[in-house]
């Protein structure tokens, strides 16, 4: 598949194909919209925001805890917009490197300094914990192998 990304700027607002998903992304009032048309999509952009509604949600910087639940990796995200509430469970709709996906809010982490200092830490320790393993490994390759003797 090629990989060429085509991007349109109508109103200042560039809207990019999606090959994939064969629509056309963009922002718009603080949200990430797709269509699926160009034109679809330059209307929108074109038609005057609703009165009387909330501009929307305002784009918030989070931490998405990635793999294993173990704090070892962490993916920086910003959450775009609320989603629903299903299974009892608070949604919302959040953009990373690599998409843009509806996830559980109990899945981010709030981006602050502290928070930022722990994720940092952990880091460091996943980092300390993987040259252990790997000295381990080394240790347990250096080991001498039973071998059975020979019968005659």
């Amino acid at each position: 598949m090629d990989n060429t990304q085509i991007v349109v700027r109508h109103e200042d607002i560039d809207i990019t194909y999606d090959q994939e998903k064969n629509v056309w992304r963009l922002p718009l009032r603080g949200r990430e919209r797709s269509f699926e048309s160009l034109a679809k999509a330059k209307e929108a952009i074109n038609r005057p925001a609703p009165e009387g509604k909330k501009s929307g949600f305002a784009p918030t910087q989070a931490w998405l805890q990635q793999g294993a639940y173990d704090g070892s990796s962490w993916c920086p995200t910003t959450i775009t917009a609320i989603a629903e509430i299903s299974c009892g469970t608070q949604r919302v709709w959040a953009t990373f490197p690599g998409g843009r996906r509806k996830m559980r809010l109990s899945d981010l982490y709030l981006t602050s300094t502290a928070n930022n200092a722990l994720i940092e830490k952990m880091s460091e320790l996943t980092k300390q914990i993987e040259a252990l393993e790997d000295t381990r490994r080394e240790m347990a390759n250096k080991m001498e192998r039973f071998v059975l003797p020979e019968v005659e």
